[in-house]
């Protein structure tokens, strides 16, 4: 702001400004939109103190100017005049800007509800652009006339706070002690730089900016809600060069530095609604502080971080799961900090904030091949990810009757094996050294199906009633289930164990031939497969027997599972013919 040493005051509504900035990149959700508000209040609140200071100051000149008066002292006699000047300037800025707000509050533009008198069009861009750059007084033009500054009232308002800036660092000039003023003239900078800055003059823009205006950079794309807050923020420009002059008319009455005796702590979010487990953050300082107005900042909780003047701060506290009641989606968790402030009179005032923000419950997105169930004793692979959380998300996930393993290439990939009839995913989140619960998801859990028997010979599928050649070779196959292969390939392997062939004549028992034999490999291709030879010395009209003691499934860890067939399904029968 400008050409010497920033105040303290300039550097707290720097801060402020570079919050709203930082909005304005941000898309218009309901909760940025309800940020600018805030953001207006607050900066309203912060101009209303200063301007009751300033009037404090002018009084105090005054009145210490008449007591010079009555003691026959009349060498600062002209300071009344400068004081009063200074006012009715300030006055007439002030006002301009209440009216340009007025007009961000009409029907014409934001709307207002007459109830409330809440803007009830908060995100228009349109109106709004069309004010600021296109039309002024009834007579509309182009965004591009005037060296692209636009026809609307936004040249206007920059040449009205530009304008203050020069009246004011002639002020200040004027009534600068003698070695001040030699030293501005070296430098041959004014003392108040303007308050709107092209993109291009101002070290802050983005390069970016640097081909616009700044009609344009302010005002092109912009919602109603943040141009009434950046209005507020000029206000506090204005106000805080009027402190500044003020300020230094004392100067001339040899007087002491004035310290502020009325202080107001404030804060500025930078969101209202925060994720569980995320950091909510809020910049804490003081409305109106002076140069010996150096506060120190006490946490009730979370960390503090301080700027590099210490005359603002960072408070960033995690925002905890636990204040959200079951069954909800969101909660409201309190937070508190002190500042103190040294007083005029040698003491310390203690300013207390105590205020909530909102925890929102993370959205926790589950894919897998089959979402809906589980199979029990099988690795079931899924991804549990809370986008929400973003890099924070450190996850912990057990499962009741089951057990769970994490993947060592993916943090949010697990692979689940369920025990009994259903199982509950527990997540859970280790973030910033904190554990925190996020949701509990219930799956049903089902046996895997069982695979199917099939026998053939020479290619053909064999029927139990038709007889069978002797010397023949019968391959017996043991296919999974389609889908169930297609989701876990690794848990749809097969081995048949104890495969025995039986032959006999008539109604007696029949004579077991050769030695039980087991699949020759586990799921050769997409079935396991056994191959059994029917002797040629047998007798036409001789049964055989195929007999599977039972046939096991291989698990993606290589752990044997028994699947439930009856004896009836691991037996076959038919004829020997020649």
């Amino acid at each position: 702001m400008a050409g010497g040493k920033v105040s303290p005051r300039q550097k707290m509504i720097n801060m402020m400004y570079l919050v709203l900035t930082a909005l304005l990149a941000l898309n218009v959700s309901a909760e940025i939109l309800k940020s600018f508000d805030l953001i207006a209040q607050s900066l309203a609140s912060a101009a209303s103190k200063i301007d009751t200071k300033n009037e404090q100051v002018a009084v105090s000149i005054k009145d210490a100017v008449d007591k010079e008066l009555k003691q026959g002292n009349a060498k600062n006699k002209d300071l009344v005049k400068s004081v009063d000047n200074i006012r009715n300037e300030t006055a007439k800025v002030i006002n301009y800007i209440e009216a340009r707000k007025k007009d961000m509050f009409s029907a014409e533009i934001g709307n207002t509800d007459p109830a409330t008198g809440k803007l009830l069009k908060p995100d228009d861009t349109e109106k709004n652009y069309r004010y600021w750059m296109i039309e002024k007084d009834g007579k509309a033009g182009a965004d591009t006339d005037n060296e692209k500054r636009g026809a609307g009232w936004a040249r206007d308002l920059r040449k009205t706070l530009n304008g203050y800036s020069e009246f004011a660092s002639k002020v200040y000039f004027d009534n600068a002690l003698k070695d001040e003023q030699a030293t501005l003239k070296k430098s041959g900078v004014a003392k108040f730089a303007p308050i709107a800055l092209d993109p291009k003059d101002d070290p802050k823009a983005l390069k970016d900016d640097h081909l616009y205006t700044w009609e344009y950079n302010i005002f092109h794309g912009v919602p109603v809600a943040a141009n009434i807050a950046m209005l507020e923020k000029f206000k506090n420009d204005v106000k805080v060069i009027e402190s500044d002059l003020l300020e230094s008319l004392r100067r001339r009455l040899n007087a002491v530095d004035f310290k502020i005796d009325s202080l107001v702590a404030m804060d500025a979010p930078l969101s209202q609604v925060v994720a569980a487990g995320m950091p909510f953050e809020t910049q804490l300082f003081v409305t109106a502080s002076s140069k010996q107005t150096k506060p120190k900042f006490l946490p009730g909780a979370g960390t503090l971080k301080l700027s590099a003047d210490g005359n603002t701060a960072t408070l960033r506290i995690n925002a905890s799961g636990a204040v959200i009641p079951r069954g909800q989606t969101e909660g409201d968790q309190s937070y508190s900090a002190v500042i103190e402030v040294p007083k005029a009179d040698g003491t310390t005032q203690r300013l207390t904030i105590n205020k909530k923000f909102k925890v929102r419950k993370p959205e926790v997105q589950v894919t897998s091949a089959a979402i809906q169930i589980m199979y029990k004793m099988c690795g079931n692979d899924i991804k549990v990810d809370v986008p929400a959380l973003g890099d924070l998300y450190n996850p912990v996930i057990t499962a009741s009757e089951g057990q769970v393993i994490k993947s060592t290439t993916s943090r949010i990939a697990f692979r689940v094996v369920p025990k009994g009839n259903t199982t509950v995913l527990d997540v859970k989140t280790n973030t910033n050294g904190q554990v925190i619960d996020i949701d509990k998801i219930t799956y049903k859990v089902i046996p895997p199906p069982k695979p199917t028997i099939y026998y053939f010979e020479g290619g053909r599928q064999l029927d139990p009633t038709a007889p069978i050649k002797m010397g023949t070779s019968i391959e017996i196959r043991v296919r999974p289930e389609s889908n169930f292969l297609n989701s876990l390939r690794n848990d749809a392997r097969y081995q048949m164990v104890g495969v025995t062939l039986k032959a006999g004549t008539g109604f007696g028992a029949p004579d077991k031939i050769g030695q039980p034999i087991t699949s020759e490999k586990i799921m050769k291709g997409e079935y396991a497969t056994a191959t059994i030879r029917v002797p040629r010395d047998l007798q036409p009209g001789n049964k055989i027997f195929i007999q599977i003691d039972k046939i096991n499934r291989i698990n993606f860890s290589g752990d044997a599972v028994e699947e439930p067939f009856t004896i009836r399904e691991l037996s076959f029968s038919s004829v020997v013919k020649n």
